[in-house]
């Protein structure tokens, strides 16, 4: 598993990256994946994949609200595998092994039972408080039990 810091990246493990982004979302170009990834990502912000560029995620540092306490949490983005099966689990135990917790996650419907299998928790809307649109998304979450959930950032 390759773990590492944006402002790490070299051109070549960008293009990869990318490559494997599109297959997964192909309606968007290169170019406007390349330009997502700018403008979203910071220098701290980790690109972890597998060595043979298998399957690929990001994961960024946030802070959300469980049941009004502050805390530090991992948001996960971008997952996303190749043809390789069982790239993405591999990544996925990897990602859920980091001592930083809890992880927070925002998937399309079809993409909640694989996290489920992994042992995280459709979050039902009713107890979300966040400042971003989630029409078409679903809230994913790995960590301690809580009633309430508050993020407001704007990464997803």
């Amino acid at each position: 598993m390759v773990v590492k810091k944006h402002s790490e990246l070299d051109v070549d493990d960008l293009v990869r990256i990318v490559k494997l982004k599109q297959q997964a979302w192909p309606k968007y170009s290169i170019y406007e994946h390349l330009k997502w990834i700018s403008e979203n990502l910071k220098p701290d912000d980790l690109h972890c994949w597998v060595e043979d560029f298998s399957a690929y995620c990001n994961m960024f540092n946030i802070e959300i609200e469980l049941d009004g306490v502050k805390q530090n949490a991992l948001g996960l983005g971008n997952l996303c595998s190749g043809n390789n099966r069982g790239a993405g689990a591999l990544l996925m135990k990897r990602v859920m092994n980091d001592p930083v917790y809890p992880l927070l996650s925002f998937c399309n419907y079809d993409l909640v039972s694989y996290y489920k299998y992994f042992g995280w928790e459709f979050i039902h809307r009713s107890r979300c408080e966040f400042t971003i649109d989630l029409t078409d998304l679903r809230v994913m979450y790995y960590g301690p039990q809580f009633n309430k959930i508050k993020y407001t950032g704007n990464k997803i």
